[in-house]
């Protein structure tokens, strides 16, 4: 038999469950009888604090922990399911221990990040990853690379190579030579955008095939004949993703193997005319990265952005910054490939990528020269220009 304790008053009523260790003697159910909320009820301790209330609406108010000695727990049907260790936002049964049936999101408005039921991620901002990519993610980034370059490669004009990526670019597929027009090596002490416009040079940056490469130019100069040219100098990281190897970016433990491979002119007494070197050329068509003449990149720096690494052999890389993370002795896994460092004490450095017809094995994708002023000019130092899409 069922023994039912009807609760009709406005204010509700306190049922005290404590020292006298209260307990119905059979079955027992408490209705409260209004269907507003207005009638409640409530459990308190020895010390008239409430512990738990309920209302005639169905809210229910708990002090405390609430434990599910069982497998299972839900909330609205399969709104949000807790089942043998799995919990489920949409499903009575999560397989895993989270699953969710439908899109997630992540803040609102323009900052919201969603990730789709179809499998699409959409960041509002940066993907960071707190450690060198993983052999895996270097094959999906490869993967994503070639299949954004399907189809798109006329995008840019015949002479650029495009780049796919979040932020595509055409980069030239050769390095600069003179189309017209004369250079002019005026200062340049802090590479600022002033001293780029108040510089006299004429000259037109063309990429170009068994062209003469334009050399005997500092980092101004080089800087102003990519702007006459309607194009940019190429930044570091722009360059960084453009030496794409044939894969070996994706692959860096077989950079020295690949860089002989491609035969580029890394150990003669002068520069070759552009694309002379036909295998010397990128998975995109982009000839010369490694090698020929060094190439200045729109870098400048006051000072060290590697924490103090010193002249030595690059050993480590951020592939998302384009900078050593460490040096040490010769290191295959890098092409053996030579890292200067920053020596500008507070002034003026301007970054060479690359290397130069007389830097043997120290040429390659990751050499990276920042002792240079961004006054300094010779006939090993080039460079290439860039245009956004």
């Amino acid at each position: 038999m069922k023994k039912t304790i009807r609760i009709k008053s406005l204010l509700g009523i306190c049922l005290v469950l404590g020292a006298a260790n209260y307990a119905f003697s059979e079955d027992a159910e408490v209705k409260l009888d209004s269907n507003n909320g207005s009638t409640k009820f409530y459990i308190q301790d020895k010390d008239a604090v409430t512990v738990f209330s309920a209302d005639s609406d169905g809210n229910t108010v708990i002090n405390g922990t609430a434990a599910v000695a069982g497998s299972g727990f839900s909330v609205g049907v399969s709104t949000f399911v807790v089942k043998n260790g799995n919990v489920g936002i949409g499903t009575t049964s999560p397989a895993t221990r989270l699953e969710v049936n439908g899109a997630a999101q992540f803040g609102s408005g323009a900052t919201r990040s969603t990730f789709t039921a179809a499998g699409a991620l959409t960041l509002s901002g940066a993907l960071t990853l707190t450690s060198d990519p993983t052999a895996a993610l270097h094959a999906a980034t490869r993967q994503y690379v070639d299949a954004a370059a399907v189809g798109e490669a006329t995008t840019c004009p015949a002479d650029m190579a495009y780049i796919p990526g979040p932020y595509p670019y055409c980069v030239d597929k050769y390095e600069a030579y003179l189309v017209s027009g004369a250079v002019s090596n005026d200062t340049c002490t802090n590479g600022s955008q002033a001293e780029v416009d108040a510089n006299a040079t004429t000259a037109i940056a063309g990429s170009a095939s068994g062209q003469t490469p334009l050399v005997n130019i500092n980092w101004c100069a080089a800087k102003k004949a990519c702007q006459n040219a309607g194009k940019h100098l190429l930044t570091n990281m722009e360059w960084s993703n453009a030496a794409n190897y044939k894969g070996s970016k994706w692959n860096i433990t077989a950079e020295q193997s690949g860089e002989g491979l491609m035969v580029c002119n890394t150990n003669t007494g002068g520069a070759l005319t552009t694309g002379a070197s036909l295998t010397c050329v990128t998975q995109q068509g982009v000839y010369d990265m490694i090698g020929n003449v060094w190439e200045w990149v729109d870098f400048v720096m006051t000072a060290d952005p590697t924490n103090g690494l010193a002249n030595n052999y690059v050993t480590g890389y951020d592939f998302a910054t384009g900078l050593p993370t460490s040096v040490g002795a010769t290191s295959p896994a890098f092409g053996d490939d030579y890292y200067g460092a920053y020596n500008g004490a507070g002034a003026a450095r301007a970054v060479l990528r690359g290397g130069g017809w007389g830097s043997a094995a120290n040429a390659g994708v990751f050499a990276f020269d920042a002792t240079g002023a961004p006054s300094y000019s010779a006939t090993a130092f080039g460079f290439r220009c860039g245009r956004r899409k």
